[in-house]
């Protein structure tokens, strides 16, 4: 009886094994299809004479899609982007006055010195954030 079990068993695990091969040979198959027919969408499309996407938009005007800037000439511009420059210097510029030749630093001066903050460890030169 033991050995109508084995075969069973055998049985079982080939058909398994053919299932397996199967989906997964078709699961690669299509994958590899779907990769194609994408790249050559537009050519089936022209040649089937269809459109695979389409754009559908309601109660658009031209403002939705044009620009509209804040200042209302170039000048205007420019002027605002030199205030935000002399801003930026401003708040973020200090001046050292070096008063009772308290610069430059002693070594033994610096080891009193703490640093806070993440541009102490690692300056960002420029203008990021």
């Amino acid at each position: 009886m033991s050995e109508k079990r084995e075969k069973q068993t055998k049985s079982k695990r080939r058909i398994w094994r053919g299932v397996t091969t199967a989906t997964a040979s078709l699961l690669t198959l299509s994958m590899s299809a779907t990769l194609v027919i994408d790249g050559f969408r537009t050519d089936i499309d022209k040649f089937l004479g269809t459109q695979s996407t389409k754009m559908v938009t309601e109660d658009v005007s031209a403002e939705d899609y044009t620009f509209q800037s804040d200042y209302s000439s170039t000048t205007e511009l420019l002027d605002s982007i030199e205030d935000l420059g002399e801003r930026m210097n401003e708040e973020g510029s200090v001046l050292l006055k070096n008063e009772n030749a308290a610069l430059p630093l002693s070594k033994e001066e610096t080891q009193k010195i703490s640093l806070l903050g993440f541009s102490s460890y690692y300056p960002v030169q420029g203008g990021d954030f």
